[in-house]
């Protein structure tokens, strides 16, 4: 079985994708904010918050 790690951040996961990209020195994976999402709210205060990475 292969375990597959899913992280949350309290609306603060653009600045965790940096940190890791640094510290693993790595290049920051896609993402997809929320405003992506089919039917999303483009007035959401959520649409430039990152919904998966």
């Amino acid at each position: 079985m292969k375990t597959v790690p899913y992280m949350y951040f309290n609306g603060n996961a653009a600045d965790a994708l940096k940190f890791y990209e640094k510290v693993f020195q790595t290049r920051q994976p896609e993402v997809m904010l929320f405003k992506e999402m089919p039917g999303a709210d483009p007035d959401s205060p959520y649409a430039q918050k990152i919904l998966h990475a």
